[in-house]
């Protein structure tokens, strides 16, 4: 079974014009951005590389499958990779311009980046991408979460900064166990010292996410998020990190146990004057707290929730600056 459950964490990260002596029925016109004062831009208008930008013309990323959350069955006999079709659009304009040709930043041009669990692959800068493309993709047979990542960039390289300039899916191998993911934030995000606003989401598969409150049953529960906590360790220490969680995602689906993903859970990560890398970590509980653990290899009992074995965790690495 597959479920997410998201919640947001307090900040301010959106960009915004600079002008309001400008006609707001000019595009390109605006200058925005943390640079130029961080007010809206007009309506209409998104901004994108320091402008205000026509939102109906703006590039626009889609991925069109994998879906987010798709998951196929594990197979040791498959090899190292497990083969599969990306599918993935571009509305509005946008044309794939080759680097090595033309490496002068225009904005409307540029090539599209595909990433597989943090490597990127081959830049796509030939042909066309409005109509939808299709590509082969080699993931990692591993059980558990894999990372895909779609971004649009400029000729110069950099990144087109706004949202809709990247998309980011997760993909399961499932053996029948459970398994926890962050997916939001994504891998190497990069956030401010204090106080933020970020939209985080942890996604679970083959395992029930309910009330803290219910009685204990095999593969249901709920996740812990930790910040900076030291993962694998952590759960072994006779505390077992009990008191190093900062929220506690315990939400059900409102549509059973394949419903989407769920809405309104709140909370705030743990307020970090350091800079540099920082942790942050999802492990499954049972209802009653204990690390939900895997059974040992080769142990075919699922009656119950195993009390040894490997804790279900998931760690990304963010960045504060």
């Amino acid at each position: 079974m597959l479920r997410f459950a998201s919640l947001c964490v307090l900040a301010a990260l959106s960009g915004a014009c600079f002008s309001t002596d400008l006609d707001p029925d000019v595009v390109d016109a605006f200058a925005c951005g943390p640079d130029a004062g961080n007010a809206p831009c007009p309506d209409e208008q998104t901004c994108s590389v320091g402008r205000c930008r026509d939102t109906d013309t703006l590039p626009r990323l889609t991925i069109d499958g994998p879906a987010n959350g798709d998951f196929v069955a594990f197979s040791a006999q498959t090899g190292d990779t497990f083969d599969t079709i990306l599918q993935f659009s571009v509305a509005g304009a946008f044309d794939l311009v080759d680097p090595d040709a033309n490496a002068e930043h225009v904005f409307g041009e540029g090539h599209v980046v595909v990433s597989v669990d943090g490597t990127d692959l081959a830049p796509i800068t030939m042909g066309t991408v409005a109509g939808g493309r299709e590509i082969g993709i080699n993931i990692p047979n591993i059980v558990g979460v894999h990372r895909i990542s779609v971004e649009l960039r400029r000729n110069d390289g950099e990144r087109y900064d706004h949202s809709e300039a990247v998309v980011r899916n997760i993909f399961w191998l499932s053996d029948g166990t459970p398994r926890v993911a962050l997916t939001r934030p994504w891998p190497g995000e990069q956030f401010g010292p204090g106080e933020e606003i970020i939209e985080a989401e942890v996604g679970v598969i083959d395992f029930e996410i309910v009330n803290s409150g219910a009685s204990p049953a095999f593969r249901e529960g709920h996740v812990h998020l930790h910040y900076n906590a030291p993962f694998p360790e952590c759960p072994e220490r006779e505390d077992g990190c009990d008191g190093g969680y900062f929220v506690v995602i315990d939400a059900p689906s409102p549509s059973g146990r394949f419903g989407r993903p769920n809405e309104g859970i709140t909370a705030k990560l743990p307020e970090d004057t350091m800079l540099g890398d920082a942790e942050v970590t999802a492990v499954l509980r049972h209802v009653d707290h204990p690390p939900y653990r895997l059974p040992d290899e080769g142990d075919a009992d699922f009656s119950f929730p195993p009390m040894q074995g490997a804790v279900v965790f998931d760690t990304i690495t963010i960045s504060r600056q």
